[in-house]
């Protein structure tokens, strides 16, 4: 940290403050859950070390961190209390939900004896978002990338034994961050997705902050095929409800939108109106979904 801190001397306290946070969340992931053991013929079971790499690219005021393990990776973690989560690509979606991916010991109650709160993924990956940075996350065979408009993931030919994070951030020496309000907001925000999703499934419903799993543009339709089948289908044929949330989305198109929640309206018919509830989605967002809505029960009325 003190290394890192030397090439950022000329930037705005608040500035060096934000990229300080983001790099300490990454280095106690790495030492919290990174750690791995080779045998050696002098030293059994000795630990081998995480890579860090910190690079600044000073003709085009660029910095990029790289913190990289080969321990058990994001699924083998969250499935000590999330047991049944799919592959790589859902555990790295899970990871950034507020409140998920701390440090616990217990499988009924994640968070009996915990260590953080599990908010250091969901807090650095919107702080991100703010920078308009870029953050490449990597565990198994699965990437997620957190961009300024977007929150995507994808599956890799190659997978990586552990996790690396790779975190590319355009600098602005003058920026007039203040990362007090700033935090103290995503974590309002926070609050507020937990407590729909507790909500949620105490109403037998399956809730989905769209801002925090697609990011503040989504726009991928891929990734919103992916969900829909994966999750909203699944969700509907177990009887129960859908709710969207799209507080922080700041706007969203139509063939992401379709691909989320036509074939879901198709299934339900008239009763979509019923099942399916939109909530803190701006004007435009709400018209096409109105829309896609009306579209897909014309045929029924």
């Amino acid at each position: 940290m003190e290394k890192a801190s030397e090439f950022s001397k000329e930037f705005n306290v608040e500035y060096i403050n934000t990229l300080r946070y983001i790099l300490s969340e990454l280095l106690y992931n790495t030492l919290e859950h990174g750690f791995a053991f080779f045998e050696d013929p002098k030293s059994r079971n000795k630990r081998l070390p995480s890579l860090i790499q910190y690079t600044w690219y000073s003709t085009r005021d660029e910095i990029q961190f790289l913190i990289g393990d080969v321990g058990m990776g994001v699924k083998s973690h969250l499935s000590k209390a999330y047991p049944g989560i799919e592959d790589h690509e859902s555990a790295l979606r899970k990871a950034i939900q507020p409140q998920i991916s701390g440090t616990f010991n217990g499988s009924n109650n994640p968070y009996e004896a915990k260590n953080n709160a599990g908010m250091g993924l969901y807090l650095s990956t919107n702080i991100i978002k703010r920078l308009r940075a870029d953050m490449h996350l990597v565990s198994g065979n699965a990437v997620l990338h957190v961009s300024p408009s977007d929150t995507t993931t994808r599956i890799l030919s190659h997978s990586w034994p552990g996790t690396f994070s790779l975190v590319t951030i355009k600098i602005d020496k003058q920026s007039g961050i203040d990362l007090t309000s700033m935090m103290a907001e995503f974590r309002d925000a926070a609050q507020r997705e937990q407590q729909e999703s507790n909500n949620a499934e105490k109403d037998n419903t399956h809730y989905v902050s769209i801002s925090n799993y697609f990011g503040t543009y989504p726009e991928d339709k891929s990734a919103a095929i992916s969900y829909r089948d994966r999750y909203l289908i699944p969700s509907i044929d177990k009887g129960k409800k859908i709710l969207l949330d799209f507080d922080g989305v700041n706007s969203s198109p139509h063939s992401f939108l379709n691909a989320l929640i036509a074939t879901p309206i198709k299934i339900l018919g008239m009763m979509a109106f019923k099942r399916i509830k939109i909530i803190n989605a701006r004007q435009d967002i709400r018209e096409t979904i109105d829309f896609i809505l009306e579209d897909n029960t014309s045929d029924l009325t």
